[in-house]
């Protein structure tokens, strides 16, 4: 390899770097999904404690809701970012250069 030849293209400097956005975003889905049998848990327990002594519609059972709506909305912004940055499109390369083209390697 000469000194003067680049070791990554452009095109394959943006695949490497979305490809690991991307498998960050899905690291994170999965440990955000983790979470959701804690909050479905701690709904059933509540709504079946709510029930049985007549206080159902209470404010705690409003924070357990919109818990999980929370982490279901969450969750669907991260796989979709994740899908985002593993199409690689010129989407991604204008969001990672800052630029809408990328420069072809010269062939000699």
């Amino acid at each position: 390899m000469d000194i003067t030849e680049r070791p990554l293209s452009e095109q394959q400097a943006i695949i490497v770097a979305a490809r690991a956005l991307c498998a960050l975003f899905l690291l994170n889905a999965l440990v955000n999904a983790s979470y959701f049998p804690g909050y479905l848990a701690s709904a059933w327990h509540y709504w079946h404690e709510a029930t049985a002594s007549g206080m159902e519609g209470s404010y705690l059972m409003g924070i357990y809701i919109r818990q999980i709506a929370t982490g279901v909305l969450r969750l669907a912004v991260e796989l979709f970012f994740a899908g985002f940055f593993y199409r690689c499109g010129p989407g991604v390369a204008k969001f990672l250069l800052g630029k809408e083209t990328i420069a072809e390697p010269e062939s000699n």
